[in-house]
């Protein structure tokens, strides 16, 4: 039975590789350190466990062949890789019928074409997700444990935090409970009525984890993706703080797909980034696969030497209108853009 190389999110979600790699690479060794000995010279000697680093040659066709075990979309799966490496998000490494099923995060992923095909070959690589394990600690009597627990009280009743020009609630959660999705919680605890907006030099009162859970949310929605910058507080001159953001892609995929049967019909495409000034540009005979800067402008011209003309203009798999001879469409997702000529 062919195995399958697939990742499996913490929500249950699962994407396999079209086609199973030959093999992967992992890598180990000892970190070590030089150590000057008086009198006797300089010593190398090791000393923790350097990093697990895992490495895969993956390839994604671009259409499915009959050696893929399971084919998703090429645009998808790389998008999907992607999206984990912005999330450094924590997935599940496992071959089919083996014992292989590792917790993971991807570092790095390297990719492009090579023959002109449209499929893209790259190199994957992966490290342990390694979890924090508490110490061990002498178990404490029962007098010490109520000793331990009145003083905790008293301290964590009079806690307090004071604002400072950067904060948001959510970071201000996970500093104290560890957990950001408590800054509800704490703004109703505290009297906010917008989670999203405290001020530089405000006091909050910070209560004990099990208090807070208590305590019913302001509000439920997720933090606001606009308000993100600070600004001005207008009786104190101070500086706002928001609740951070969820964090979105640098990058998208658009798919731009010429289906013209003539070298004489030519598309070709640009982007602009407006926020950081980068720009690029190419020519397209059949299909490209091309990464744009989320939020770039994105345009596609088309022209002929002969009597074919396009006739229709798909984004998404639905006809668009266009301003003659091009289109222009903002990159805030992948794209798939396909051209149908006929004479």
């Amino acid at each position: 039975m062919l195995r399958k190389m697939m990742f499996k999110t913490e929500t249950g979600q699962e994407m396999t590789l079209p086609v199973t790699p030959a093999s992967y690479t992992v890598r180990k060794g000892k970190q070590v350190q030089t150590v000057d000995v008086y009198t006797l010279g300089a010593y190398t000697v090791p000393t923790t466990d350097a990093r697990e680093t895992i490495t895969l040659d993956v390839f994604l066709p671009s259409s499915n062949r009959s050696y893929c075990v399971q084919y998703t979309e090429q645009a998808v799966i790389l998008a999907w890789l992607l999206q984990q490496i912005e999330n450094r998000a924590k997935l599940r490494f496992i071959v089919s019928g083996t014992a292989v099923n590792l917790p993971v995060y991807f570092t790095n992923l390297e990719y492009g074409e090579q023959d002109g095909t449209n499929d893209i070959y790259g190199t994957l690589t992966m490290q342990p997700y390694v979890t924090l394990a508490a110490p061990t600690v002498e178990t404490l009597t029962t007098t010490a444990k109520a000793a331990v627990r009145e003083e905790t009280d008293r301290q964590t009743s009079a806690t307090t935090y004071t604002v400072k020009t950067g904060d948001n609630l959510w970071n201000i959660c996970r500093k104290f409970y560890g957990d950001g999705t408590l800054c509800y919680k704490l703004a109703a605890y505290n009297g906010i009525k917008n989670a999203n907006l405290i001020y530089t030099g405000q006091v909050l009162k910070i209560p004990d984890k099990t208090t807070l859970q208590g305590t019913t949310a302001t509000q439920s929605a997720q933090p606001s993706t606009t308000a993100v910058a600070a600004a001005a507080k207008q009786d104190g001159g101070g500086t706002s703080a928001v609740v951070k953001p969820t964090v979105q892609p640098s990058t998208y995929l658009v798919r731009l797909s010429n289906g013209s049967p003539l070298t004489a019909c030519q598309a070709s495409y640009s982007w602009s980034d407006m926020k950081t000034g980068k720009s690029g540009s190419g020519t397209v005979q059949s299909s490209r696969l091309i990464t744009v800067p989320a939020g770039a402008r994105f345009y596609v011209r088309w022209r002929s030497s002969t009597t074919w003309r396009v006739d229709s203009v798909t984004l998404d798999g639905a006809s668009v209108k266009t301003g003659g001879d091009y289109i222009m469409v903002t990159v805030n997702g992948p794209k798939t853009i396909s051209l149908h000529w006929t004479r």
